[in-house]
């Protein structure tokens, strides 16, 4: 996506650049969509391994997820799960997203940029997608939207209505980066507590136990280069 946004002709983004920008960034929340659903439909299976894997098909980026399978396991733990419930409303917003893709197609489009001029971006409309306007979840705050770059953008044409917009890349490396977070934490909550209610759950769960005056050990050198390289930095 970020190749295609970074290849305009003769300074203005045709048709076929934005196209490419969008089916990139579909890929990308293909790639987060399908990590969700193999991560939400695995806990509950190691809550209770003998639950029938066909009745338990959840996602990890469902609006409930939470409150539902891990708010009542793991409320000791406030910490985490105040991460987790962070990071959640951006899986919230993959889901929306890609049920719109299946509905058609994304409503990407050049916008009038924020910056005085006539520059424009390329960006997600989310006039024609209210699930994610101001006001639709209650879980999203100022800070989703504004690490999402949602802004009111002027008329693309003249006597044209204003619109709600996303900046594409900036909402792409953002959702990249939430996405992955999410995992990591939900990760770090399922493994560092063990569920409260479990009867016989597996042993992954709760498997890494802190100890008193513990802290967690920086990440690798090679992991830190990378993040440097990539701009890559905690969502």
């Amino acid at each position: 996506m970020v190749a295609a946004l970074s290849n305009p002709m003769n300074g203005k983004r045709q048709a076929d650049v934005i196209e490419t920008a969008a089916e990139a960034f579909d890929r990308q929340l293909l790639y987060l969509a399908a990590a969700f659903d193999i991560y939400g439909r695995r806990y509950p299976l190691l809550v209770d391994p003998t639950r029938d894997p066909k009745k338990f098909r959840f996602s990890l980026d469902g609006a409930g997820y939470v409150n539902d399978h891990l708010e009542k396991q793991y409320d000791a733990d406030a910490t985490a799960m105040a991460d987790v419930k962070r990071l959640h409303v951006y899986a919230g917003v993959c889901k929306v997203l890609r049920n719109h893709i299946h509905d058609g197609i994304l409503p990407v489009d050049q916008h009038p940029g924020r910056s005085y001029g006539n520059s424009v971006n390329i960006a997600l409309n989310l006039d024609l997608m209210p699930e994610l306007l101001p006001g639709a979840d209650g879980r999203m705050t100022q800070d989703h939207y504004d690490s999402l770059g949602v802004w009111r953008a002027d008329p693309a044409e003249v006597f044209g209505a204003p619109a709600v917009v996303t900046d594409l890349a900036t909402a792409g490396f953002t959702l990249m980066g939430a996405g992955l977070a999410l995992v990591e934490a939900f990760t770090k909550l399922i493994v560092r507590n063990k569920p409260k209610t479990a009867s016989a759950p597996s042993p992954l769960l709760g498997c890494v136990q802190a100890q008193p005056g513990e802290t967690e050990p920086p990440p690798p050198e090679r992991a830190v280069l990378y993040h440097a390289l990539f701009g890559w930095h905690a969502a």
